[in-house]
């Protein structure tokens, strides 16, 4: 039996992929990502890279279809918010971006990373994250699925440098399943 190139080479490649490990988040413990600290209040689950957000530290409960946070932390001017495929092309962060601005970010950033529709925003609120000064923003996203979804978002600019943490759940359920653990460890953030 001769098996093409191609075909091997998918073979190999679903092999690799299929075997990325997830990793406990243990609760009541300090985790570090980058520059920023949190205590989580339950366990989550850290997704392997070549499953997150954008190629962000993402953490799940059950499963990043039903509900994931991800943590943007230090990024730099000039810098996407998200990496994805070459051919995607995501919009920068600028350091002296308002937070409304980053509001179109993030937004802009999960449409392309996820192939969704934004079909609603809440009021952009002012908000401490760490012991910043900071913004928190809610939104609303149907993907290709026809799964209705809901974001929180929170972050600072600190230093120049953009911190945003991104829950986004099932609108049904999940969403405030988990919003209550994921608040709870967002105030405990620390920022270096």
């Amino acid at each position: 039996m001769i098996i093409k190139k191609s075909a091997l080479c998918a073979i190999v490649v679903f092999c690799l992929t299929s075997c990325a490990t997830y990793e406990r988040v243990e609760s009541n413990t300090v985790t570090r990502i980058g520059p920023l600290g949190v205590t989580p209040s339950q366990e989550w689950n850290s997704v392997p890279k070549i499953h997150s957000i954008g190629d962000a530290e993402t953490w799940t409960a059950n499963g990043t279809i039903l509900d994931s946070v991800a943590f943007f932390v230090g990024l730099e001017n000039g810098k996407p918010l998200m990496k994805g495929a070459a051919d995607q092309k995501f919009p920068q962060f600028k350091e002296d971006m308002l937070p409304h601005e980053i509001i179109e970010l993030v937004q802009s950033s999960y449409a392309i990373e996820m192939g969704a529709s934004i079909t609603g925003s809440g009021e952009l609120q002012p908000t401490s994250f760490g012991d910043q000064e900071g913004f928190e923003f809610v939104f609303d996203f149907v993907t290709p699925d026809e799964l209705k979804r809901r974001a929180f978002v929170t972050g600072t600019v600190y230093n120049g440098r953009l911190f945003v943490v991104a829950y986004q759940a099932a609108a049904l359920h999940y969403y405030d399943k988990h919003l209550p653990a994921v608040k709870k460890m967002l105030a405990t953030a620390v920022v270096e």
